[in-house]
């Protein structure tokens, strides 16, 4: 069910979860979020994880951790 809800959004890609607790999604972040001057020197990833958290209270990873 995780799955497919991920990949039914043109921006996000998941493989199948195969038993574990985890999901591992790609996110294409929009130029707009990536070159955003209000990132001042943090991954785009990074701060979309943290922007999720301030605003949604979603707990993410950025794949900048996993060198991704």
């Amino acid at each position: 069910m995780v799955t497919t809800k991920l990949n039914s959004n043109p921006y996000i890609s998941c493989t199948e979860v195969e038993g574990a607790m985890y999901a591992f999604p790609s996110i294409k972040l929009p130029d707009k979020l990536v070159k955003d001057p209000k990132i001042k020197g943090k991954a785009p990833d990074l701060f979309y994880c943290l922007k999720l958290l301030e605003e949604e209270g979603i707990m993410t990873v950025p794949g900048s951790g996993f060198v991704q």
